[in-house]
């Protein structure tokens, strides 16, 4: 079992002070050290990661990976999200249907599926009726993972 013993949340200045907070709220930054440990497990599962999460979700729906028009996934660094990327290319999934915007917004933790289907469809890339994977990380390396109809 891997141990988490090397990640927390720690009180630090916003690194944009110059954006809108609500008030009361106190600037908390959250950190994960990669430990040597850590990153020998990620190595063993990082490929299989993504695709496995989506397999399992699309079999609850009584769908294939052939269905999946876009996947929405949390965006915790690259360097974990690139590996399931390649894991599922590998698998048939083109690397397109992965849409993210870690450029511009970075790690957002559970905000990042409302966040990015708003910004996904306001750009028009999503189309009425598709079918859309919604992959999140969870502490614990859970991942809950639901297909969703887009329906507007």
């Amino acid at each position: 079992m891997l141990s988490y013993d090397w990640c927390g949340c720690g009180m630090k200045q916003p690194a944009h002070p110059e954006l809108k907070q609500a008030k009361d709220q106190p600037a908390v930054s959250n950190y994960l050290f990669g430990t040597p440990e850590f990153w020998e497990w990620w190595q063993k599962i990082g490929e299989q990661f993504g695709i496995d999460n989506l397999n399992g979700a699309l079999r609850m729906a009584n769908m294939t990976i052939a269905d999946l028009d876009t996947i929405i996934f949390h965006q915790p660094a690259d360097m974990l999200y690139d590996m399931w990327i390649e894991g599922a290319a590998k698998a048939g999934v083109s690397k397109d249907k992965w849409k993210h915007t870690w450029n511009k917004y970075g790690n957002l933790s559970s905000a990042v599926p409302p966040v990015n289907l708003a910004e996904f469809w306001g750009r028009g890339e999503l189309k009425k009726d598709s079918i859309i994977a919604v992959m999140t990380l969870g502490a614990g390396v859970n991942v809950p993972t639901m297909i969703i109809r887009w329906l507007v």
